[in-house]
């Protein structure tokens, strides 16, 4: 041996190469009949027909039959194999059933993974056709009887075959531990994979997946600390490859689980789809509860001004997204069970308590933004009305009747007045708009703070309501000027076809710097670009400026240059 080891070692010399092509043939003669020595020097002890080697086993000489042909061999270690792997269950599909099956085998059965996780129990789980799916379909499943068909209907259960039995067992229990505390993959490969059962990786994805399905409403599997969700059949092939990387966690399966489920389901049916809920429940589960938070106005995703439970309840949809397994198992029941567990055997009265507790909380989050409609309203009648001895219902009609007060008051119609604060400006738009109530709020609040009230945080509502006061005293306090301090107010009356008469004023300011480089350039631009125009163009050209910088023209009637 060590003659062929040094012969080896030479030919892989690429020095030696280099100096003699020719060295390369001799080296290759002499590595051969080294090997041919060796076979020779070995045969006694390899080969059944010399009779030269005595076989023992457990530290005994075997006396059972005598081992003088390569065919006692075969049996001596056919006999060997079913003492060590005494319970390994006959699988008949060689394709897969190998530590490294191919490609395509794989995918069949990551396929067939997908139809026991997403499909009712039916012959061949809907799977069409004679190929690779399909005969795993017959060999793992229907075989062994874990796909069978009971009184008329198929289902999916612990295999008649007792040696499959066997390995469903040795699942269940590995299950059974995953209530109490998170169990490793990695636990449960190696005790496959190892006597007495010695189970190849081919066939493990499908195993597993099959004894699994009927815990898919409470597992949760987690690859590095994530939870891995929704599961398919690519996660399997991956589990059986790298077990370290994966655990287990089921939920508990009684009769308070299935009713919360079921409320929940009730609730936010609305916010799942249709494919999604063949899915896993933990998984559409917290899918509907997000999408049905995100579906509320972002004021009532965000405000604090709700009770205390209503905050905890949105903060548990919200980790639902990224962890489902412990807001559903552990403190969303906690949230709705207070006063559930006076009857802990009583599911239907439990059912009754934990739903209205539920619909409290989703009414209160979904009345949040209506809330914050009334705190407006409330505000408003306080701020622009308080003295008035018929206190109105509404903001609208309370900001409605105080431009009635000011405009009584200054004599002046405020729709001929233009306000220096665009703030205060704003506020007489709107309230001159004639806004219907259910968007004067979105409108005003668009125009004094920029968002409306739907997209306000607590931090936006209160800014408003800042703002508003701030607004009405800009108001008051410019039409108060515009209509007693003549000197420093400007007033245009203007007059366009048989409209009437229509009058502005505003006050007088200095102009700045920059108002003024806007007028050189205005100026400039009319001198140069309106020399083709006549004199009656460029007056129409200003007048139709005027009207726009004024507010008194539309859309279409601006794109055209024709005053309203």
């Amino acid at each position: 041996m060590r003659e062929l080891f040094a012969l080896i070692e030479l030919e892989n010399d690429p020095l030696l190469r280099e100096q003699d092509e020719r060295v390369i043939g001799e080296l290759e003669f002499f590595i051969e009949d080294a090997t041919a020595r060796l076979e020779r020097a070995l045969a006694p002890l390899v080969d059944p027909w010399e009779n030269g080697a005595e076989w023992y086993w457990r530290g005994k000489p075997w006396t059972r039959f005598p081992i003088d042909s390569p065919g006692q061999v075969t049996r001596l270690l056919s006999d060997l194999c079913d003492k060590v792997f005494s319970k390994t269950p006959v699988l008949h599909n060689e394709a897969l059933n190998r530590q490294n099956p191919s490609k395509v085998q794989v995918r069949a059965a990551e396929r067939v993974i997908e139809a026991l996780l997403t499909r009712e129990p039916v012959a061949n789980l809907g799977i069409t056709g004679h190929g690779p799916d399909w005969l795993i379909v017959q060999t793992l499943l229907r075989v062994p009887g874990i796909l069978r068909e009971e009184e008329d209907r198929w289902i999916i259960d612990k295999p008649t075959d007792e040696q499959t039995a066997h390995v469903w067992a040795v699942m269940e229990e590995f299950f059974e531990r995953a209530r109490e505390a998170p169990q490793p993959f990695a636990d449960l490969l190696c005790t496959l994979l190892s006597p007495p059962l010695g189970l190849r990786l081919g066939v493990l994805p499908v195993l597993i997946a099959a004894a699994l399905r009927r815990h898919l409403p409470v597992a949760i599997v987690r690859r590095d600390r994530k939870p891995v969700i929704p599961l398919a059949g690519a996660t399997f092939t991956d589990l059986c490859r790298h077990p370290e990387r994966y655990t287990l966690e089921l939920g508990p399966e009684d009769g308070r689980w299935e009713a919360l489920r079921g409320i929940l389901e009730e609730r936010f049916d609305a916010h799942v789809l249709r494919e999604e809920r063949r899915r896993q429940p933990l998984r559409y589960l917290s899918l509907g509860m997000i999408r049905w938070l995100r579906s509320l106005p972002r004021f009532a995703q965000t405000t604090r001004k709700i009770s205390e439970e209503a905050r905890l309840f949105r903060r548990c949809i919200r980790r639902a997204a990224n962890d489902p397994v412990p807001v559903l198992f552990e403190e969303l029941p906690t949230l709705l069970e207070r006063e559930a567990k006076a009857h802990p055997a009583d599911i239907e009265t439990y059912r009754e308590t934990v739903a209205g507790r539920l619909d409290a909380l989703i009414g209160e989050l979904e009345a949040a933004y209506l809330n914050l409609l009334r705190r407006l309203d409330r505000f408003a009648v306080e701020l622009f009305v308080s003295d008035e001895p018929a206190v109105p219902l509404d903001g609208r009609v309370a900001l409605t009747r105080w431009a009635e007060r000011i405009e009584a008051r200054c004599r002046q119609p405020l729709s001929s007045l233009r306000l220096g604060d665009v703030r205060a400006e704003g506020l007489l738009q709107v309230v001159r708009s004639g806004a219907r109530e259910a968007a004067f709020w979105d409108t005003l609040g668009r125009v004094l703070v920029g968002l409306s009230p739907r997209d306000w945080d607590d931090a936006g509502e209160a800014r408003f309501y800042e703002v508003l006061a701030e607004a009405k005293a800009e108001v008051e306090r410019e039409v108060l000027g515009l209509t007693t301090d003549i000197e420093e107010t400007v007033e245009i009356t203007l007059r366009v076809g048989t409209d009437g008469h229509r009058k502005y004023r505003f006050r007088r300011v200095n102009l700045s710097d920059q108002a003024r480089r806007l007028l050189r350039h205005f100026q400039s631009t009319l001198e140069i670009s309106g020399r083709p125009l006549s004199p009656d163009e460029r007056r129409q050209v200003v007048t139709a400026l005027l009207e726009y910088v004024m507010g008194d023209t539309d859309d279409e009637a601006r794109d055209s240059g024709n005053p309203a």
